[in-house]
């Protein structure tokens, strides 16, 4: 059993999904390919704006998120969230990534498989990443 992860985040805009479809480039290979690509919060800019990114625990595929059913593709291995500052200006994430509006700090967390996204409400969002939740895209 994977210990397990948390961050929390600042309120604000975010895009959540495989990384790879939207965060810019250049923050791709600079700041995370510079942390060898490991899990983790990095925070970018004097705003110290964010994103977050964990592994899969089965790598690539289509993950379901609940409440709601959107099938979240994964190319990289991973979900994160990406603040909306650090979004490629040039991406279709539609079909790629949901954008979620956030009024309070938001926790993303991730323990076997299971990715939750919650605040002090209680479970915004989770997605199952275990094999037998995998779709076949």
């Amino acid at each position: 059993m994977a210990p397990e992860f948390r961050a929390t985040l600042p309120p604000g805009t975010y895009f959540l999904g495989d990384i790879c479809y939207v965060l810019d480039e250049r923050l791709y290979d600079e700041v995370w390919g510079s942390a060898e690509y490991r899990d983790g919060l990095f925070e970018v800019g004097p705003h110290k704006h964010a994103f977050v990114v964990h592994g899969t625990s089965c790598g690539d595929g289509c993950f379901e998120g609940l409440p709601g059913g959107f099938c979240y593709p994964v190319d990289s291995g991973v979900l994160g969230l990406v603040h909306e500052s650090l979004v490629d200006p040039n991406t279709d994430f539609a079909e790629t990534n949901t954008k979620h509006t956030f009024t309070q700090p938001v926790t993303f967390t991730v323990h076997d498989g299971r990715f939750v996204l919650k605040d002090k409400t209680g479970v915004l969002l989770r997605i199952e990443c275990e094999p037998a939740n995998v779709k076949v895209t």
